[in-house]
């Protein structure tokens, strides 16, 4: 084991080695350090430009065609009829029928916009409750509680007489003429034979 002594200068012998090895520990690390991180980057710059080529391939040469579905047409809502409450109070229902919830209740008076018949049960009507020309709040009313502000005339039902029937004449056939007797000039007449009475004589009497 060294000691200092007295008027001696530097470090000692053993500091000395050990600064040593760790220099050399430390070369060594570093050389390891920069291998590794040569290596990763040049495998990290394969792999971006891999990457970049897969890229552009897949740009040049779609695998799929892109198919745009258009949009569905609008339906306009149909025109709006205005009918009268007819009772003191009128249900309105969700749907048609008298099991469906209860959406609102009008009063006799009170005007409601009829859209149509439902075409399921005729007896029901679809109203808007808004009577909006862009939002359709639709719900259904009884025709037992409403009626028409201004309803469409019915036609009476003309009686159209029957056409004259013309009868058809009968068929009456013509006379039939007698036949006519045409001599033949190769026979000869036939002669019919004339008697002449002879004269009587007188009655003498003596």
């Amino acid at each position: 084991m060294a000691y200092f002594e007295p008027g001696r200068r530097g470090p000692p012998a053993w500091l000395v080695f050990l600064a040593a090895g760790a220099l050399v520990i430390g070369g060594y690390l570093i050389w390891q350090g920069l291998q590794s991180f040569l290596a990763s980057g040049l495998r990290g710059v394969m792999e971006a430009t891999q990457v970049a080529q897969a890229t552009a391939t897949a740009y040049v040469q779609p695998t799929s065609t892109l198919r745009f579905t258009p949009a569905p047409t609008w339906t306009p809502v149909p025109p709006c009829q205005p009918f009268r409450v007819t009772v003191p109070e009128a249900i309105i229902r969700e749907c048609a029928s008298t099991r469906c919830a209860i959406r609102d209740v009008r009063h006799e008076g009170d005007e409601v916009c009829v859209l149509e018949r439902d075409p399921v049960n005729t007896e029901w009507y679809r109203v808007d409750l808004e009577a909006s020309a862009f939002f359709l709040d639709l719900a259904f009313m009884h025709e037992s509680v409403i009626r028409a502000v201004n309803p469409t005339a019915t036609p009476s039902r003309t009686m159209t007489p029957l056409p004259t029937l013309t009868p058809v004449p009968s068929y009456t056939p013509l006379p039939t003429p007698p036949p006519t007797v045409t001599a033949n000039p190769a026979t000869p007449p036939t002669v019919t034979p004339t008697f002449t009475a002879s004269p009587t004589p007188p009655l003498i009497s003596g």
